[in-house]
């Protein structure tokens, strides 16, 4: 007999949280090598950890990702394309850390992950000032900044509906009424009889 899993318990393991709508639009446009470091990338870069996902040799052998050539080649049009952002470049024994462009950056892991003020500023500048702090309600995120809506607000807004462009009309074929046809400037009858 096998073991159900209660209802409403998700099973174990990680997530990685990719809109559908984003998944499917980068799906149409990217070429299989991209897609690949892509997912890599959002599989690395959770919320709490967006900015610091890496594309060392360990993780490109885990991912299987293929050689240093393609995800050199496949890495340079995610950044170009913005799907990525690169939130550290590489030096001799550092490798460059990436955030997903759809998650907001987080700058407590930026900063646990060796990255100076300047450094989190200039990749915040680059992200579009797009960050979260992951001490919610604390006083020491200076540096942090709401992520854009896109207008689609389920919290009740008290934004006015948009007019339609065009409104419904009535048949516009009038009805012949004998009142419509008599002139404006006299409306008083006269008898044919004197």
């Amino acid at each position: 007999m096998t073991k159900r899993r209660p209802k409403g318990v998700a099973p174990q393991g990680k997530y990685a949280q990719i809109p559908l709508s984003l998944a499917k639009s980068v799906m149409g446009v990217l070429s299989a090598p991209e897609l690949r470091i892509w997912i890599a990338l959002c599989l690395q870069n959770q919320h709490w950890s967006n900015g610091t996902g890496k594309l060392c040799r360990t993780v490109i052998r885990e991912f299987h990702l293929g050689s240093q050539r393609t995800v050199t080649a496949a890495t340079k049009k995610l950044l170009e394309q913005k799907y990525i952002i690169r939130t550290r470049r590489a030096r001799q024994r550092v490798c460059a850390l990436y955030g997903v462009s759809h998650l907001p950056l987080n700058t407590d892991a930026l900063s646990k992950a060796g990255l100076s003020e300047p450094q989190i500023h200039a990749a915040l500048r680059q992200a579009g000032a797009i960050a979260c702090d992951s001490n919610r309600g604390s006083a020491g995120g200076a540096i942090t900044a709401e992520a854009p809506t896109d207008g689609n607000d389920n919290r009740g807004s008290a934004k006015p509906l948009d007019r339609p462009l065009v409104l419904p009309q009535r048949n516009r074929i009038n009805t012949f009424s004998p009142s419509s046809a008599l002139p404006q400037g006299n409306t008083s009858k006269k008898s044919p009889c004197p």
